[in-house]
C-alpha cells in the first residue's frame, strides 16, 4: 500500500509498488529466500559438527530475515538510487541476514575462518568492526557472502550477509537500537552508549580469557583439548 512508503516521495512509492508486481523481481526474492536457507543449514551443519565431536559450540542462538520490500525500497532511498531489480541486487546486500551470536571473541574468530573456508561459499566483502569498532561503539563482523543458487538459467551467486557477535556485543546492538533508531538522541547519550560499549569490550576480553584458560586445562572433557577451527574445517570437507 502506499501507506508503507510514506517516508518517500510519490514517485519512488510508484515505482515500489510496480516492482513488487514484475517477475524479475518476484524471481530475486525467491533467489534470497533459498540463500538464506542454504546458509541457514551450513550454519546449522557447522553447529552439529561441533557438538558431535564434543567441542565446545560456537552459537549461543541464531536469528534470520528477508528484507520487507518496505525496507528495501527506503535502502534505496536512502542511497539515492532508482528503485530497479538491478540495484536492489547492485546496491542492497543486507536483503537476506542471518545474525550469529557467540559466547566469546574466540567462538566470534573460530566461526568466521569455519564459514570463510566453505569452499562452496564466495566472501564477496568483510568489515571488522570487532576491532575497528564504528564511532557509535558498535562492534561485531559482518560478511557479505555469496551463496550458490540453482534456477533453469544455471547457478547464481545471491548475497546474504551473516553479522557474529559475541552475548556483549548483542547487549549493546539491543540497547542502541532500542534508544536510537529514528530517533534524535542527545550526545550525553551517545557518548554513555560510547561508554557502556567500551566496559562491554573489556567484559568480552575478561570472558574470552576465561574460556581460553579454561579449555587449556580440559574444560568439559579432554576432547576438547587441541581441537579447534582448524579440526571442523576438515570434518567439513569429509
Amino acid at each position: 500500500s502506499r501507506k508503507l512508503c510514506s517516508y518517500m516521495n510519490s514517485e519512488y512509492s510508484d515505482k515500489l509498488i510496480m516492482l513488487r508486481d514484475k517477475n524479475e523481481y518476484k524471481l530475486l526474492k525467491l533467489k534470497y529466500n533459498e540463500a538464506l536457507r542454504k546458509m541457514s543449514e551450513k550454519i546449522d551443519n557447522i553447529y552439529m559438527l561441533y557438538a558431535i565431536n564434543g567441542l565446545p559450540r560456537p552459537i549461543e542462538h541464531k536469528k534470520m530475515r528477508i528484507k520487507s520490500d518496505e525496507q528495501i525500497g527506503r535502502k534505496l532511498y536512502q542511497k539515492g538510487c532508482d528503485i530497479t531489480v538491478s540495484n536492489v541486487y547492485d546496491y542492497v546486500g543486507d536483503v537476506a541476514g542471518i545474525r550469529l551470536v557467540c559466547l566469546t571473541k574466540r567462538d566470534l574468530e573460530e566461526l568466521k575462518v569455519v564459514i570463510s573456508n566453505d569452499e562452496e561459499l564466495v566472501i564477496i566483502d568483510e568489515k571488522d568492526y570487532v576491532n575497528n569498532p564504528k564511532e557509535s561503539g558498535y562492534m561485531g563482523c559482518h560478511l557479505i557472502i555469496g551463496v550458490p543458487v540453482y534456477t533453469i538459467d544455471g547457478k547464481d551467486y545471491v548475497k546474504v550477509e551473516v553479522q557474529i557477535r559475541t552475548l556483549a556485543m548483542e547487549a549493546w546492538a539491543s540497547l542502541e537500537e532500542k534508544i536510537c533508531y529514528r530517533k534524535m538522541v542527545s550526545e550525553n547519550v551517545r557518548e554513555e552508549l560510547k561508554r557502556v560499549s567500551s566496559v562491554l569490550a573489556t567484559v568480552d576480553d575478561d570472558i574470552n580469557r576465561i574460556v581460553i584458560d579454561s579449555l587449556e586445562i580440559g574444560f568439559g572433557s579432554d576432547k576438547t583439548k587441541g581441537k579447534d577451527a582448524c579440526y571442523v574445517r576438515k570434518l567439513q570437507k569429509k
